[in-house]
């Protein structure tokens, strides 16, 4: 089993101001899943607390590709599961000093504290300057065996899950507010979209019914593409009556979500800068599936094949 790679410039800053921060969001720890051609962050239900997160990107765009290396008898593919809060502070000490260079590997050394002198696996993470070299070794679990290799993988599927999706990027920073103040009065949520391009907030209890709406979101197909809103545009309707309308013709879809769980998935969303943050729900109603698109970093109005980060967040009547 062998992992090393020298990351470019372009992957220290992806890994250092988004996509380990924005993992720290909901977990302590990751499942790092390394393959030829990709590299996943991931965190299963236990790592984030009952949610999914896969955040996906292209290995090239992380590591110098003529120094990359990972091979195993897995298909070529590794999983370790590391501290982000370790991992990230070695990158933010590498950039704070100027580094030129900067390796990460997998190593197997013996620790005079481990029993009898047995190897361990450790991260090592060397980089350099113009006035010091630095060599930094990470004690890590095991890497995860073949079984355990084959049911991260599972959770790296890229397929979409529900019928349609809206992009509620345009209104992403209202709905942070809107979820930071209602997490305070209550745990849980219902979240509503329907096939307009509205997006409510409802949370209801003995003594109080909260209720925001946000109208004529973009609405996308499961396979990406913008599909018609003929109700989108719609003038002089309020949001309540909209809602209404789309329940008696049954354009809308619901389903209770914890407050927080939300709330952490879109501050991790803030902190990728996305094209698109598309919110479904799932066919089976097992989940709000939050998917996060790029622009293509040469051309701009294309969505880049390059990275992709999502979110699945359970629905609580499906796991009561």
């Amino acid at each position: 089993m062998r992992f090393s790679g020298v990351l470019v410039d372009e992957g220290i800053r992806l890994l250092e101001r988004s996509l380990l921060p924005a993992c720290q969001k909901t977990g302590k720890k990751i499942f790092l899943l390394l393959s030829s051609h990709d590299v996943f962050l991931v965190q299963d239900e236990t790592e984030a607390h009952g949610m999914h997160v896969v955040a996906g990107i292209k290995a090239h765009i992380l590591f110098d590709e003529d120094l990359y290396v990972c091979k195993s008898k897995v298909d070529d593919v590794i999983c370790l599961r590391v501290s982000l809060d370790v991992l990230l502070k070695s990158l933010r000490s590498a950039s704070a000093h100027d580094a030129e260079k900067l390796q990460i590997a997998l190593r197997h050394r013996p620790l005079k504290a481990s029993n009898n002198g047995a190897a361990v696996p450790l991260i090592e993470i060397c980089w350099s300057n113009e006035s010091m070299n630095i060599s930094q070794e990470i004690p890590i679990e095991k890497p995860c065996p073949s079984s355990e290799v084959t049911r991260i993988r599972g959770l790296c599927s890229q397929d979409a899950t529900c019928n349609f999706y809206l992009d509620i990027a345009p209104e992403l920073k209202a709905i942070m507010g809107i979820l930071e103040n209602l997490k305070i009065f209550s745990k849980t949520a219902v979240v509503c979209l329907t096939l307009d391009g509205d997006f409510h907030v409802i949370s209801e209890s003995e003594l109080s019914k909260i209720g925001v709406g946000f109208p004529s979101f973009d609405v996308f197909g499961s396979d990406g593409t913008a599909t018609q809103n003929p109700k989108g545009t719609q003038q002089n309707v309020s949001i309540e009556e909209r809602l209404a309308e789309a329940k008696r013709q049954e354009r809308a879809y619901f389903m209770e979500i914890k407050v927080v769980h939300l709330y952490q998935v879109l501050r991790s969303a803030q902190l990728t800068s996305p094209a698109r943050v598309l919110c479904g729900m799932a066919e089976d109603f097992s989940h709000v599936h939050i998917v996060l698109s790029y622009n293509d970093i040469l051309d701009n109005t294309k969505v880049s094949t390059d990275r992709s980060f999502d979110f699945k967040i359970p629905n609580l009547l499906e796991n009561e």
